[in-house]
């Protein structure tokens, strides 16, 4: 599988590839080798499928893609298993909570105390730790494993939050919110498409969606990675500017663009988008 750094904005990185001689960070997901050149190898053991993109902007559903997105959860919760493994609780939490807050300073977003707050994608300890007086709903697909197989989460603690354990690619609002984090999720969807049009339904008028995003750098290199076998968590590859674009057709206009990180072939960034009228 070709793997790269998912810059995960809550510091746990994903699955990766170094592709540039960088010092290692204090809280990643795996122990990273800095090398100039790019690695392959296969997370877990597990197959992976070669995906085809059809347009800028559109990624049919196929049973590969789906397969895919099956083993890609199953190799997830096994990851969380074995990061948290000898972490303390209370230390991790901690930690978490001191991450997005300075995440949120950063994005600019004023969060009033009666504003409506989703976390799509929220994982064992996402940024719904730092809403403890307000409506938040937190959704993810694994909720339930967490609360299962991860000592470090236990739904009772957050009776504020409303947890949801579904893909992104089935939920529906009952109601838009004011506020939509979506923050190291959109590149793990099945359907892209179809989640940012979920994004879009699911925030109010003048609401504010914060997605994370890994673009490309090189039109070329993102085309050559269209072609080779995906990196299983991640089977988009777009640039900024694509990303910037899905988010302008549906009604969005780009407040920030932050760079967290850089590396040759991709970049993080972390989206602000408010929703016009």
């Amino acid at each position: 599988t070709l793997l790269r750094q998912d810059r995960n904005t809550s510091g746990d990185a994903m699955h990766c590839v170094s592709t540039q001689e960088k010092p290692s960070r204090k809280d990643t997901r795996h122990e990273l080798v800095h090398k100039p050149t790019m690695r392959y190898r296969n997370i877990m053991g597990v197959p992976t499928f070669a995906t085809l993109h059809h347009g800028s902007c559109t990624l049919p559903q196929t049973k590969q893609m789906r397969l895919r997105w099956k083993v890609a959860q199953a190799a997830e919760i096994r990851w969380w298993q074995n990061y948290l493994n000898k972490k303390d609780k209370e230390e991790y939490l901690t930690w978490k909570r001191e991450y997005w807050k300075k995440l949120v300073e950063e994005t600019g977003v004023d969060i009033q105390p009666d504003d409506t707050i989703m976390d799509a994608g929220c994982g064992p300890a996402g940024i719904f730790l730092l809403y403890d007086n307000q409506p938040v709903t937190a959704l993810d697909p694994l909720i339930d494993e967490y609360e299962e197989k991860l000592p470090h989460f236990d739904r009772s603690e957050y009776p504020n939050v409303d947890f949801v354990t579904l893909p992104l690619e089935q939920y529906k609002a009952d109601q838009p919110f004011d506020i939509l984090f979506c923050l190291n999720a959109i590149n793990h969807v099945s359907d892209l498409e179809l989640c940012f049009d979920i994004l879009e339904k699911s925030v109010s008028p003048e609401g504010v969606l914060v997605v994370s995003i890994d673009a490309h750098n090189y039109a070329g290199f993102k085309h050559i990675f269209r072609l080779l076998p995906g990196d299983i968590l991640h089977p988009h590859q777009y640039d900024l500017e694509e990303y910037q674009k899905m988010l302008t057709d549906r009604g969005f206009s780009i407040e920030k663009s932050l760079l967290k990180d850089e590396q040759f072939f991709f970049n993080y960034y972390v989206l602000v988008a408010r929703k016009n009228k």
